[in-house]
């Protein structure tokens, strides 16, 4: 049986959880700014445009106006490019905000428990993970469409690897180099 401490912790946890819950819920009412939205219309129509980047911005030039997309950014782009294409209303843009913030934040509670946190139990993990992310209005600022989010996502899985080569196979030479190459 557990102790009034750690039914106390308990509660606290869900309690945290429950409010990032409702904070995520209170985040679609946050208004669609216009740069999500151009971003995604730059972003979605690479499929479109015969894989080449058209661009208007002044900055880059009357000759770059059209330029094949970089090898680099052909598997995001396409990712782009197969999600965003069936947007239709400024809340399918904010959903996929607030999915792509909960990915995030699942992949730094998976983070913190192949880490740091191996010992505790998962739910204080994820309650002080959450609690992290719902400092002020940061839950409100991490669901807009932005190329932060895909950022962020990006370095996670690279600073993921490691850990979960490692975690499967701790004296595996392939988990020992990408501990390496990655850290």
């Amino acid at each position: 049986m557990a102790s009034p401490s750690e039914q106390l912790m308990r509660i606290l946890c869900w309690l945290v959880l429950g409010c990032f819950v409702v904070a995520l819920g209170l985040s679609l009412f946050v208004p669609i700014y216009t740069d999500e939205i151009g971003w995604q219309f730059y972003n979605a129509r690479i499929g479109y445009d015969n894989w080449e980047v058209i661009s208007i911005t002044p900055q880059c030039g009357h000759k770059n106006f059209s330029i094949p997309v970089p090898l680099t950014w052909i598997p995001g782009r396409y990712a782009d490019w197969l999600l965003y294409e069936h947007v239709k209303s400024p809340l399918g843009i904010r959903l996929i905000g607030i999915g792509k913030f909960v990915i995030l934040a699942l992949m730094m509670i998976t983070i913190g428990r192949a880490t740091m946190f191996q010992k505790l139990p998962i739910l204080w993990i994820a309650s002080g993970t959450v609690a992290l992310l719902s400092l002020g209005v940061l839950t409100f600022l991490s669901v807009l469409v932005r190329a932060e989010q895909q950022l962020l996502i990006g370095i996670l899985c690279f600073s993921m690897l490691p850990f979960l080569m490692t975690s499967y196979r701790p004296s595996s030479m392939i988990g020992r180099v990408a501990l390496v190459l990655f850290t």
